[in-house]
């Protein structure tokens, strides 16, 4: 058995969707003509948007930055490699993208490299010494009050 209905909404976007057998299956056309097939849960998850990423940094010679996470099934393609543009000062990328959280990063993958890196765009700052204060308490039975029963101090990068 095979039926189906169309939508059409205010915003020119079609909508339609058809029942075969017990699965329900809705097809999304947006308004860029972008076509996708996906098997809804009924939370609206088959709605993309265009998501605009922007980098503020002076251009990076000798590579390119990349979005880089699970959206992006961590590859370093086209679909994801970011554009400076000289007018904004700003790298620029505009994602078709599914509506739900996503955690990212910026990459820079030198030319002729296979391993990018967040250190061209973030910094490095290995050398930094981080002071840490250890106290240590204890709680006797039947008592209200902690024990200070020791502390110590360490340092990293020493």
């Amino acid at each position: 058995m095979l039926f189906g209905f169309f939508y059409k909404q205010k915003t020119h976007c079609e909508l339609s969707a058809c029942l075969v057998g017990f699965g329900l299956f809705f097809f999304f056309q947006a308004e860029d003509g972008i076509r996708d097939f996906c098997l809804s849960r009924g939370l609206g998850d088959v709605y993309k948007r265009q998501v605009h990423f922007t980098l503020d940094s002076d251009p990076i010679p000798g590579g390119k930055i990349y979005i880089d996470g699970e959206m992006t099934n961590h590859r370093y393609t086209p679909y994801n490699d970011m554009v400076y543009n000289p007018a904004s000062g700003k790298y620029e990328k505009t994602l078709l993208l599914k509506q739900g959280s996503y955690n990212y990063q910026y990459l820079f993958l030198p030319d002729g490299g296979s391993a990018a890196s967040a250190g061209p765009i973030e910094g490095n700052y290995y050398e930094t010494v981080n002071e840490y204060l250890v106290k240590v308490y204890h709680r006797p039975q039947g008592v209200r009050y902690d024990k200070l029963i020791g502390i110590g101090m360490g340092y990293s990068g020493r």
